[in-house]
C-alpha cells in the first residue's frame, strides 16, 4: 500500500514531549522513504513505513511475532513478545550512540553501531525497543541494518513512523 509518509511523519514529529532534534533529523531525512514507501500492519498490533522496495522474507519466530524485509541495500526486521532484546549488550560496540526518544507517545531506546562482536553482513546496525506496548509484558524491538550511512537517516524515519493501534 503506498502512501504520503509527509502527513504521517508530520502526526509523529507533532507528538508531545518529542526532541526537537530528533525530529528535525527525520524531516531532514523523511526525503529517503517520500520518494515511495510501504505501509506494513503487523498483525493489526502496530503499523510503520519502509521503502517501497523491500521484500517479506519468510521467517517465523519460537515465542514471538516477527517479521523481515529487505533489498539490495538494508534489512529491516522487528521482534514482538515478551523476550524482545532491550537493546543493553551493545555498548561497546564501535561508534555505538545511544538515544532516548518518544515515538508513538511511547519513550523508546534507539542505538546506533557498526556491529564487530556478531556476523553481520552489513556494516551498520540501528536499533530502536519499545519496553512496554502492551499489558501482559509485550515489547518491540525493531532493527534496520545498511551498508552506506545515510541509511542511518533512513532508519530513524522508518522508526519514527511506528504507530500502535
Amino acid at each position: 500500500m503506498k502512501t504520503g509518509i509527509g502527513l504521517l511523519l508530520l502526526l509523529v514529529l507533532t507528538l508531545p514531549g518529542c526532541k526537537s532534534t530528533f525530529q528535525n533529523t527525520i524531516k531532514a531525512e523523511a526525503s529517503n522513504l517520500e520518494q515511495g514507501s510501504d505501509i506494513i500492519n503487523a498483525d493489526n498490533k502496530f503499523t510503520f513505513n519502509i521503502p517501497q522496495n523491500m521484500q517479506k522474507q519468510d521467517i517465523h519466530g519460537i515465542d514471538s511475532y516477527v517479521e523481515e524485509y529487505r533489498n539490495k541495500n538494508m534489512r529491516v526486521s522487528f521482534d514482538y513478545g515478551i523476550y524482545s532484546d532491550p537493546l543493553d549488550g551493545y555498548s561497546m560496540e564501535p561508534e555505538y550512540k545511544e538515544i532516548k526518544e518518544v515515538i508513538s507517545g511511547r519513550e523508546v531506546k534507539i542505538v546506533h553501531f557498526k556491529p564487530t562482536s556478531f556476523a553481520s553482513e552489513y556494516k551498520y546496525y540501528a536499533g530502536v525497543h519499545f519496553p512496554a506496548v502492551k499489558e501482559g509484558g509485550s515489547k518491540l524491538t525493531m532493527v534496520v541494518e545498511f551498508n552506506d550511512e545515510k541509511d542511518w537517516g533512513t532508519a530513524k524515519t522508518i522508526f519514527g513512523s511506528i504507530h500502535f493501534e
